[in-house]
């Protein structure tokens, strides 16, 4: 799933992910973007692992070519590769019991652990991923988290909840501030009933709401999941 590539970097936005994967159209744009992402890289990249002032590491068999910001806590995850940490002892990053995190950056205060998976994925600040809750080519905005479920090729903005079984695939939902309920399948062709109900009502304001009342026996009847999720996730 792609059409949407968006190349990271350490401290990158939702703001700035959302604006180069909104505008493909604009290619001088771009160009000068992932000439920028370049330069950033060749100052950044490294071959070896750095662990900085202050970061805890036990019980961790695999770290390999990451960079351990100051004050990151590492204990007892699996496995940890081409990651950066960014991390302040104030706010620090957290990798453990169990978690597994590949190629991916995990902005301050960010957190990734009960057997949790990030691969080539952006936590931004202050986000988690937990409970075998699984991140994929996708950025999880400030104060987001998963669990249980998983979340792939998306991009999703700040305090998103998504804490039962349950996919959100190829979404662009910058905007953030909702939920996802148990059992939503949201986007690409996996959207099911469920799943169109929460696609409606995502980002929609109250009036949408209401125009909604007399088509909602095509979610296949379930007027309680639309209101719920509206409540939730509408605006």
């Amino acid at each position: 799933t792609g059409g949407r590539e968006t190349r990271t970097y350490a401290e990158i936005t939702v703001a700035v992910a959302a604006g180069v994967a909104s505008n493909r159209h604009d290619t001088e744009a771009l160009e000068r973007y992932n000439k920028a992402v370049d330069e950033y890289c060749v100052l950044a990249e490294s071959n070896i692992t750095i662990f900085a002032d202050g970061c805890r590491v036990s019980s961790t068999p695999k770290i390999i070519n990451t960079y351990v910001g100051h004050g990151a806590v590492i204990d007892g995850a699996t496995w940890i590769e081409n990651t950066t940490l960014l991390s302040e002892p104030d706010e620090h990053c957290t990798v453990s019991a169990g978690a597994v995190v590949k190629h991916s950056i995990l902005q301050w205060g960010s957190e990734v652990d009960t057997f949790g998976l990030s691969q080539n994925s952006v936590l931004c600040e202050h986000s988690h991923v937990e409970r075998h809750g699984m991140l994929s080519d996708s950025l999880l905005g400030p104060n987001s988290g998963v669990a249980e479920g998983e979340i792939t090729a998306s991009l999703c903005g700040p305090f998103v909840g998504f804490h039962h079984q349950s996919l959100l695939i190829a979404a662009f939902w910058p905007e953030g501030k909702g939920n996802v309920g148990y059992g939503a399948n949201v986007g690409s062709n996996h959207t099911s009933k469920v799943g169109r109900c929460m696609h409606i009502v995502m980002n929609a304001t109250l009036a949408d709401i209401t125009n909604l009342v007399g088509r909602l026996t095509r979610c296949n009847g379930r007027r309680t999941n639309v209101y719920r999720v509206s409540i939730e996730c509408g605006r």
